[in-house]
């Protein structure tokens, strides 16, 4: 009697689901507290029934089977099944079971165990783990351990994509093996002052080795984790920054190209004003009687000025804000007038051949590009002839058909001018032949070379709806083959030339220029070809001239570049008062104001700083003629 409620008490007290029932028909005889807790029945609800009745166990199709070993061995131990509860909640449990002797019957002892939030977390470790693997087979990183000596022990991640070793040919290997011989030792370095520092993180590159032989420059993060029982390891984070290091030199390549092109513009932008008022000046004063040796000085000063015109071209090209006027022009002439600058270019032991074809076709083109064009072909072929040479420029007119097409899918058929430079250097492989209009790519020392003179070319004869060839074999020179469409029509001709008495004119011109010396300079021009004419120093003046002006104002001459209002806000609000009105811009510099990617809008009448007061007058008179025909028709 003492034992039976010794066991009753120790039944209820277990802090397991306890129940005992009979084998055959499995009606339950007693249950204690927690097997109520688990199946959510009350006792009075399991007592005489049994789990089958109640539905409490699931896949409890080997029950029989489990009955008799149980019979037979005396216990089953850790039976994994899923328990139903009252609520329809299923738990997995395992399930442990013996025959006993109880009150004189032998009857079934059942014992439960909840394992349904340990199989969870197993659930959620397991995916973790999955969901690990794939992130760094996935990844750009390559996960090494190393231990103290410095040899890998584990290795996981793209390896072979990234290093062309598959994981099993690193590990087991000395993370230094493939270090490059220059870098190695600094990496060394690194590796034991992590050492004596446990959990530093330490960043550091160094070129790699490839499998294929090549080298690589590999980014590394690693932290000392030695004394982490669950790690005992140096973690290495690492990655293929070859391109990355690439981009960012070019990058920074850029931005300082972009800063010197800017400081560039902004000089070209003043110097340009400086021009414009000296030169003018000059003209101006040699239209007066003047001893002739004052003339020979203010001579030699246009001079300068034209020199120094042609720099601030240059400057205002580097740094791509020049305004581009795209033109019909003779690309004969214009080669034949850059003959002898090319010359200083290229130096006394290059020899220059300028062969223009007779009755070359006309291109449309800006002047200032097909200057651009030329000196990056001349500075190319200059350094590709280091002991000398012969540089040939011949130009004639060709016909492309669609044969030559099919061959040259870059090329249109039509008329063309096409333009060949040809060196007699040390010539280009293949490889490099392919990547010469590449932007940044260049095969001149560090410091020699920007990477942007074939890629500028390239894009000025796209521009100009052309295209290009280039034809070269190492040891046999390099010839560039320019195709430029053939304008339609000689007539459109750019020329400056007139009559002087053609260019005078008599009507009301409203002058607006901040610059007071240019401000000057222009009004003297404009009166001395027979303008009447107003200055204001900026759009507000001007606004505030024309409300004041009672008579007509035939045309508004304005610079662009202004501060407070600009040329194009002040014309837009001139043409709302007096529609009639003609306008003018000038200026010595890029905007988008009036420019579209640096080309002059079509609908806007330009004059490029500095001017002459030839070029002056023949835009003025080609303005005011070409808008009153316009008014006529």
């Amino acid at each position: 009697m003492a034992t039976e409620e010794s066991f009753s008490k120790a039944f209820h007290a277990n802090p397991a689901p306890m129940a005992l029932s009979y084998p055959s028909s499995g009606e339950f005889i007693d249950v204690n507290e927690q097997w109520v807790r688990l199946v959510g029945h009350a006792r009075e609800e399991l007592i005489g029934r049994s789990s089958t009745e109640l539905g409490i166990f699931e896949d409890w199709s080997k029950r029989d089977h489990l009955v008799h070993a149980l019979k037979t061995n005396g216990s089953v131990r850790d039976f994994q099944i899923r328990a139903r509860t009252k609520t329809g909640e299923i738990r997995e449990v395992l399930w442990s079971a013996e025959m006993i002797t109880h009150q004189g019957a032998e009857v079934m002892l059942s014992l439960l165990y909840d394992i349904t939030e340990r199989l969870r977390v197993e659930e959620r470790l397991r995916a973790s783990e999955e969901r690990f693997k794939r992130l760094v087979q996935n990844s750009n990183d390559i996960v090494s351990l190393l231990d103290e000596r410095g040899v890998r022990t584990f290795t996981a991640g793209p390896s072979e994509r990234i290093l062309g070793y598959e994981t099993h040919e690193l590990t087991g290997v000395s993370a230094f093996d493939h270090i490059h011989p220059d870098d190695r030792a600094q990496a060394e370095t690194i590796f034991r002052g992590g050492l004596s520092h446990p959990g530093e993180v330490r960043r550091f590159e160094y070129r790699f080795g490839h499998k294929n032989g090549s080298w690589i420059v590999i980014e590394t993060i690693g932290v000392n984790l030695l004394h982490d029982p669950a790690v005992h390891g140096i973690v290495l984070n690492s990655r293929d920054v070859t391109e990355r290091n690439r981009m960012q030199s070019q990058l920074q390549q850029a931005m300082k190209m972009e800063a010197i092109g800017r400081l560039a513009g902004g000089v070209a932008h003043d110097f340009n004003n400086l021009l414009t008022a000296i030169g003018g000046n000059v003209e101006l004063a040699r239209m007066e009687p003047l001893a002739p040796v004052l003339d020979d000085y203010l001579g030699e000063i246009q001079r300068a000025v034209k020199s120094a015109v042609s720099l601030t071209r240059q400057l205002l090209s580097f740094s791509r804000r020049q305004v581009i006027e795209d033109r019909v022009i003779h690309l004969g002439n214009l080669v034949n007038e850059t003959k002898n600058m090319l010359a200083r270019l290229l130096g006394e032991d290059v020899d220059l051949c300028v062969a223009m074809a007779d009755g070359l076709g006309l291109v449309r083109l800006d002047p200032g590009q097909l200057e651009q064009i030329l000196v990056n072909l001349a500075v190319n072929a200059k350094d590709a002839m280091p002991n000398g040479g012969r540089l040939i420029i011949e130009g004639s007119n060709v016909d492309l058909d669609e044969n030559y097409v099919a061959t040259h899918p870059q090329a249109a058929a039509g008329k063309y001018v096409q333009l060949s430079v040809s060196d007699t250097g040390q010539g280009m492989s293949l490889d490099v032949k392919q990547r010469i209009f590449e932007p940044f790519f260049t095969t001149k020392p560090k410091g020699r070379g920007t990477g942007l003179g074939l890629a500028t070319t390239f894009g000025i004869v796209k521009q100009a709806g052309g295209s290009i060839e280039v034809y070269s074999e190492l040891g046999t020179g390099t010839t560039f083959k320019i195709y430029l469409p053939r304008a339609d029509s000689r007539s459109e001709v750019h020329v400056e030339t007139r009559d002087s008495q053609a260019l005078q004119g008599n009507e009301t011109v409203l002058l607006v220029e901040d610059d007071a010396s240019v401000r000057v300079m222009t009004c003297n021009m404009l009166r001395h070809l027979g303008y009447e004419v107003l200055q204001a120093r900026s759009g507000q003046e001007a606004l505030a001239m024309m409300s004041q002006h009672a008579g007509t104002i035939d045309l508004l001459l304005t610079d662009v570049v202004m501060p407070g209002m600009n040329g194009r806000e002040l014309a837009d609000q001139l043409k709302r008062h007096r529609p009639q009105t003609t306008v003018l811009f000038t200026s010595g510099y890029a905007e988008d104001v009036i420019v579209h990617h640096g080309i002059v809008d079509q609908d806007v009448n330009f004059i490029p700083k500095p001017f002459t007061m030839q070029s002056l007058g023949v835009k003025l008179r080609e303005v005011l003629d070409g808008d009153k025909q316009s008014s006529r028709s």
